[in-house]
């Protein structure tokens, strides 16, 4: 998948061996990113980082399934009151 857009992540000398510094911020918004199909998974995160964005990737899909689900029962409710 193409990366249309990018989260840049700075990385200090001491960090180096230990992954990258990531925020909660950034987990979320790559989380966001690669639950719509626009960036690859990262590579640098530590163990903890990667486990932190994948529960993130996953709440971001779980609630776009509940909203889309809870948006085709509306229709079905809107389409029995009109019938």
């Amino acid at each position: 998948m193409p990366n249309s857009k990018s989260t840049s992540v700075s990385r200090t000398n001491h960090e180096e061996s230990s992954g990258l510094e990531v925020s909660s911020e950034t987990i979320t918004h790559c989380a966001q990113l690669l639950a719509d199909g626009e960036m690859d998974w990262p590579h640098g995160f530590s163990d903890e980082q990667e486990k932190m964005l994948l529960v993130a990737v996953r709440r971001c899909r779980r609630a776009r399934l509940v909203k889309f689900i809870a948006s085709r029962i509306a229709a079905d409710i809107a389409c029995e009151r009109t019938a």
